[in-house]
């Protein structure tokens, strides 16, 4: 586990178990690349710092509930809108 680092997604605080889960939780976020390939890869980085697969997925999930905590500032949803 990585110390001292931490990521706030919606309203919710997450530490990565590694840098490469902090950077694929960034580019899942941001929809960026294969999705897929983001989540089994943060499943992953879990199962590699010692947590069961079970485990591991329940986390993810939890993470992928994180992201559904953002909302888009008021600016930002207009500009969304006018689309």
């Amino acid at each position: 586990m990585m110390n001292g680092f931490a990521i706030i997604f919606g309203t919710c605080l997450w530490t990565p178990p590694s840098g490469k889960a902090a950077v694929l939780a960034i580019l899942w976020f941001f929809g960026q690349g294969d999705v897929d390939a983001a989540r089994a890869g943060i499943v992953q980085q879990y199962v590699a710092s010692g947590k069961t697969v079970e485990v591991a997925t329940s986390k993810a999930e939890d993470l992928w509930q994180c992201f559904g905590t953002w909302e888009k500032p008021a600016l930002q949803r207009e500009a969304d809108n006018d689309k």
